[in-house]
């Protein structure tokens, strides 16, 4: 218990390095689109998202943390090391166009469907 504490303590306090290279792989490791339908359930938007033959779901209380939580669920499919899924996360790979995030704001619209493309610039950013 003890042991893992301090691990948090310094992982905290003390950034990790990441390689370049490695950080560039792990970015390229992941689809340059995925597809994600997704529909209001009380308080929470849920999505499915299709990465490729796979399907999972996701869901959260607002646009803004409902694209966050697509983009950490692909992170996580893809084994993304958790040092460098933080890096990635800082800029997020998939962001939705200003249309699709309006939609997701809008508490009027139910469902709609986002195709998310990976954004190069995080690669640029990091």
């Amino acid at each position: 218990m003890v042991q893992k504490a301090i691990k948090y303590i310094k992982k905290m306090l003390i950034p990790p390095s990441l390689e370049r290279e490695a950080f560039d792989a792990y970015f390229y490791r992941l689809p340059d689109d995925i597809n994600v339908s997704w529909t209001r359930d009380g308080k929470f938007i849920v999505g499915s998202i299709t990465d490729g033959g796979h399907m999972f779901l996701t869901q959260a209380k607002s646009g803004d943390e409902f694209i966050e939580m697509v983009n950490d669920a692909v992170y996580t499919f893809h084994d993304i090391p958790e040092d460098y899924r933080d890096a990635i996360r800082m800029n997020r790979a998939y962001n939705p166009n200003l249309e699709e995030r309006k939609k997701l704001e809008d508490v009027r619209v139910g469902s709609s469907s986002i195709v998310f493309r990976k954004d190069k610039k995080v690669l640029r950013a990091a």
